[in-house]
């Protein structure tokens, strides 16, 4: 069986691309040392760009103030040996207070 031509996938693009913006908020967040979880987070954002989302792309550590209460957060992230890479290592300790916090009431 031949492979599906190129064109195929050039067509669905532009199908895409015709999608209205409805300005929902995405953000994607993502933790990366050597770049594959960024690339992940990038083709994400892409994608929600083409459906018509508001996206924001950052690493992990950039939030560690505030989320947003509205719309969707993705988060794609590596671990190194159950360690947090370097651009989400305050968020990962963030999180883990909250959750101790949570836990006491």
């Amino acid at each position: 069986m031949a492979p599906p031509k190129e064109e195929s996938k050039k067509s669905t693009k532009s199908s895409e691309s015709k999608v209205a913006s409805h300005g929902t908020p995405l953000l994607v967040l993502y933790g990366s040392n050597l770049g594959t979880a960024k690339q992940i987070a990038n083709e994400l954002a892409e994608d929600g760009k083409a459906k018509g989302f508001d996206v924001t792309t950052a690493p992990l550590d950039d939030f560690t103030r505030q989320l947003p209460d509205t719309g969707a957060v993705f988060i794609v992230t590596a671990s190194y040996n159950g360690h947090p890479p370097d651009n989400a290592k305050q968020f990962v300790d963030l999180a883990g207070r909250m959750k101790s916090r949570i836990y006491q009431t």
